[in-house]
């Protein structure tokens, strides 16, 4: 990871301005988030997503090793971005695991805590692109792999969990309409979940 991004990143966090951060390697379309920086670690990066009515919308965190460039929006975009915080606030308060996340050293760290979130997104972006899988983590198997416990776009949870490597996980969402929709219109939290089993 260069230092120029990780400068970048930070000088982004401090200002709070809007930026939009590329990940050249990944596929169009995929490769560029557009928010707020609000943790920087090791190995990740939070960034509060903002949707271009500039309401913000959940937050990821991605792979640092990911990001190839940070563009702040211009001057213009800023005022605009400014008034519209102070119109209606700065998004929903960062919850407090969510910079334990981004500190961890590791995926299997950053898992552990995102199994505090009711749901989670999760993209194999560079293998799957176009795929988002939404449920929750309930636990790490042998060889660097995730059981993940899947929720379809009806609301309806499987009746099988997912094992996902690791090392194929680009980003993880937490909260935002979309998730926040499925929590509360879906069907509830499987038992076995409940009781951690």
């Amino acid at each position: 990871m260069s230092t120029k991004i990780v400068k970048k990143l930070t000088r982004a966090r401090e200002r709070t301005v809007p930026v939009r951060v590329r990940r050249g390697n990944l596929k169009k379309g995929t490769d560029v988030i557009h928010g707020v920086i609000v943790a920087i670690g090791p190995d990740w990066v939070v960034v509060s997503a903002m949707d271009d009515s500039v309401y913000f919308d959940g937050w990821h965190a991605l792979r640092l090793d990911d990001i190839t460039a940070v563009v702040s929006d211009d001057g213009d975009f800023e005022e605009y971005f400014a008034r519209a915080v102070a119109a209606h606030g700065s998004g929903p308060e960062l919850p407090a695991w969510i910079g334990e996340a981004v500190a961890a050293r590791r995926t299997k760290a950053l898992m552990q805590l995102v199994m505090g979130a009711d749901l989670c997104g999760l993209y194999m972006e560079a293998d799957w692109p176009d795929e988002l899988y939404i449920g929750s983590f309930l636990g790490r198997r042998e060889k660097k792999r995730f059981a993940f416990d899947r929720i379809d776009p009806a609301g309806n949870w499987w009746d099988r969990a997912s094992v996902f490597p690791a090392r194929r996980i680009t980003r993880v969402t937490i909260g935002g309409r979309y998730l926040d929709a499925l929590v509360q219109f879906g069907e509830p939290v499987p038992n076995a979940r409940l009781h951690g089993e």
